[in-house]
């Protein structure tokens, strides 16, 4: 039997994954992800409003 994977579903919604060298770093998205996190979870932890989120993504 072979393994599961999600990918069949991702490849039709979004197209097949770009080549490697093509997209972010992987130390670039996760500074990213970490940096999104942390201002969207801002206001309720800490009170302080985080403008980050007040546009949209460039």
């Amino acid at each position: 039997m072979p393994p599961f994977t999600d990918m069949p579903l991702f490849v039709e919604e979004f197209g097949p994954p770009e080549p490697p060298g093509t997209t972010i770093a992987v130390e670039g998205g996760v500074r990213l992800a970490r940096e999104y996190v942390a201002v969207f979870f801002a206001p309720q932890l800490t009170g302080v409003d985080q403008p980050l989120l007040n546009d949209p993504a460039p």
